[in-house]
């Protein structure tokens, strides 16, 4: 009994000194109320366990445990991955080299740390690990271990995009002085010997990501017509500064031709007459045109008078005139006259053609008859107003633009023309003529820049030098052409990022600034997420939404074409790391992985900079890229196609390109044979990338309930566009 009683009591005596020494040294790593060097379960001496407790140290600032935790968890398993397996199917984080890494830096062993994070990343390139080598780099400059040897190098261009931003160099027209659009980007590159720190454009910061040594990034930049400066300042991380100064014009207005000779609807019995003109325009002219005869070539001079004498054949002649400026807009008019007796019912009615508009109703044809209907005729067709000839836009058909509208037509008065106002801005470029052809691009208002869609209010008011003045109002529809619209262009869902605990918001703002930034960017057509979360609760899924494995699931439910998931994993207090995967909704593979280190939780400026990074990161994996058909084979609706993209242009297996056909054709001028309206296109067939080649890529098209246009068949030579 005694041996019994004295069992109990050396038990008890163990359990109160192990106790005791479990809270002495709970006390020695708690720091205002936290404790550090700690386990989420029972520490069993395994790898994960080492690593668990000494980042759980680390984030504590107990180094030296940190570092010996993290080298025994190094010693039996030596590689970082996002995925490391413990047991069954359990995985972890798993980054011992990069942590030990930082240990060791702010322990001051640089070469060490330097040597471990470069490990790291050769293993899996993380922004976290960059963050802590350019802190190293800084050290070591300070202490003079490394030389900075030069400023950074930078240049910069801006890029105009036309109607779609797309990735395929035919598409660009590159000036770093004059662009004729509004939808622009800012190119820049740069690079430095040691590392660049950041970019700022117009002292506005622009984040990378970190450790980047040279780096090419195309910013869109709003930009209005008139001239322009951008300034670019590069700061390296020694913190010399590199600045480049942009300067740059906006042209919307293309060249104004103003015609003094001969007046519009002129019947002569001469068979020559004198043309007489001149074109204007603030910029340069490049070159004036008769029916396509180049007639004055590289004047660059901003006003250019013109005289061609005409030869006439009997009845009605055409004589265009086309002027085009040194940023590609062009203007084009015409002018029309009939040989022939003036007074001659042939010529009237000519004249009468021409200017029906102007003949009252109440006169009928079949009223009047022989010389009283000659004499209405000619009566009728004498211009004694201020008349406004819209060519385009016109109020059925509507602008496919998705930035201006173009505003092209003619104002013709007995008088010189004094001022032309449209939509409420004067038109400086008028040459004092009685006829002037105008020509000029309205940028968007703000909400249809916005909505993509829409109708938009258009005046023009013009007067003549007598005091005479007409207006002319019409509504406007704009419905941005098909490529633009958001079924072109790859789906994503942002289905959830974890917090850093169970009550933790950071995650869920932090989504919610990920996905303005992707809509803003506008290169993925992103699931509004109310009605994600819908159609998840709906289908009683959304306890899946932060679960790969049931990424498959939802995706039979979501139209998207990726999801992505985040997770955030707590770097001491103020930084966290963020991981994005991108789940395929078709396999549920796990397509890529993206990161990125907030090292400040509490700066929303820097926050949103490393979501305009993350969403650059994901524009930049999926391209969007517009090419064409160049060969196919197989039967409808089997086939497989050839595309003329390749490796280098980004393009991967598991992308989705679109076959695109003109669903109607442009709508041209008669009289000046100008384009006043693109053509449209329609989505032919959907493919999914195959497979891709140093020199093409391969297509698959996709059989789904949607049927190609009766008579539209694919076709060597169409053109085609990723998602």
């Amino acid at each position: 009994m005694r041996k019994g009683y004295l069992s109990l009591f050396l038990i008890f005596l163990f359990m109160c000194v192990v106790i005791g020494c479990q809270s002495s040294t709970s006390d020695k790593y708690t720091v205002e109320g936290k404790s550090y060097g700690v386990t989420a379960g029972v520490f069993h001496g395994r790898w994960w366990n080492y690593y668990e407790r000494g980042c759980s140290f680390l984030a504590g600032g107990f180094l030296n445990e940190a570092e010996q935790d993290l080298r025994s968890a190094l010693q039996n398993r030596s590689r970082d991955t996002w995925q490391a397996r413990t047991y069954g199917l359990h995985f972890v984080e798993y980054f011992p080299n990069r942590e030990l890494g930082i240990v060791l830096f702010k322990k001051g062993q640089l070469t060490e740390a330097e040597n471990l994070l470069r490990e790291s990343l050769m293993q899996v390139d993380t922004e976290r690990a960059r963050y802590y080598l350019d802190l190293i780099v800084k050290e070591r400059i300070s202490k003079g271990e490394l030389q900075d040897l030069e400023a950074p190098r930078v240049k910069a261009e801006l890029i105009e995009m036309g109607v779609e931003i797309t990735k395929d160099k035919d598409k660009k027209n590159s000036s770093s002085t004059l662009v004729k659009e509004t939808n622009n980007l800012l190119k820049i590159e740069c690079s430095d010997d040691l590392g660049i720190e950041r970019i700022y454009i117009n002292q506005q910061s622009i984040l990378l990501r970190h450790g980047e040594k040279s780096a090419t990034i195309e910013q869109p930049v709003e930009t209005k017509e008139g001239k322009q400066e951008f300034v670019v300042t590069v700061r390296d991380l020694a913190g010399k500064e590199s600045t480049y100064n942009l300067l740059t014009q906006v042209d919307l207005t293309g060249p104004n031709i103003g015609i003094f000779k001969p007046t519009d609807y002129l019947v002569t019995k001469e068979n020559e007459i004198v043309l007489e003109g001149v074109v204007l325009d603030d910029t340069g002219i490049a070159e004036i045109s008769l029916n396509n005869k180049v007639i004055s070539d590289g004047s660059v001079e901003q006003r250019k008078e013109f005289r061609s004498e005409l030869t006439l054949k009997d009845g009605e002649n055409i004589f265009v005139i086309s002027a085009r400026d040194i940023a590609g807009n062009e203007t084009r008019t015409s002018i029309k006259t009939f040989k022939g007796e003036p007074r001659s019912q042939s010529a009237s009615l000519w004249r009468f053609s021409q200017q029906t508009h102007r003949l009252n109703s109440a006169f009928s044809s079949t009223s009047l008859s022989g010389k009283i209907l000659n004499e209405v005729l000619f009566a009728q067709t004498e211009n004694t107003n201020v008349e406004i000839n819209i060519k385009t836009p016109k109020p059925e058909i509507p602008s496919r633009h998705n930035r201006v509208i173009r505003v092209a037509g003619e104002v013709v008065s007995p008088s010189a023309v004094q001022s032309l106002i449209i939509n409420g801005e004067p038109y400086t470029q008028l040459t004092g003529a009685p006829k002037e052809a105008f020509n000029k691009r309205v940028p968007l208002p703000s909400d249809l820049l916005t909505s993509g869609s829409g109708t938009v209010k258009l005046s023009v008011t013009a007067q003549d030098s007598e005091g005479r003045n007409t207006r002319k109002e019409m509504d406007v529809k704009v419905e941005p052409i098909l490529v633009n619209k958001s079924e072109t262009k790859m789906s994503i869902a942002l289905l959830a990022i974890s917090g850093r605990t169970q009550t933790d918001t950071f995650g869920k703002d932090l989504r919610t600034v990920l996905e303005g930034t992707l809509k803003k960017q506008g290169r993925f057509y992103v699931l509004d997420r109310i009605y994600l979360q819908n159609v998840l609760t709906e289908q009683q899924l959304s306890a899946g939404l932060a679960d790969p494995n049931r990424a498959l699931d939802i995706g039979r439910m979501v139209p998207a074409q990726v999801f992505a998931v985040g997770e955030v994993f707590p770097r001491g207090e103020q930084s966290v790391e963020v991981k994005l995967r991108l789940i395929n909704t078709e396999t549920s593979e796990v397509i890529s992985i993206f990161d990125g280190f907030i090292d400040n939780v509490n700066d929303g400026q820097l926050i949103e900079g490393k979501c305009e990074v993350l969403a650059r990161q994901l524009a930049d994996f999926f391209p969007r890229l517009s090419g064409e058909v160049l060969d196919f084979r197989g039967t409808e609706p089997k086939y497989e196609v050839l595309f003329n993209w390749a490796e280098q242009d980004g393009i991967r297996p598991g992308m989705y390109a679109l076959i695109l056909y003109e669903a109607s054709p442009a709508w041209v001028d008669p009289d000046t044979g100008e384009i006043t309206q693109p053509a449209d296109y329609g989505i032919l067939y959907k493919t999914r990338i195959v497979n891709v080649s140093p020199t093409s890529a391969r297509g698959q098209i996709i059989v789904d309930t949607s049927k190609p246009s009766e008579g539209v068949a694919i076709e060597k030579g169409l053109p085609s566009i990723t998602m």
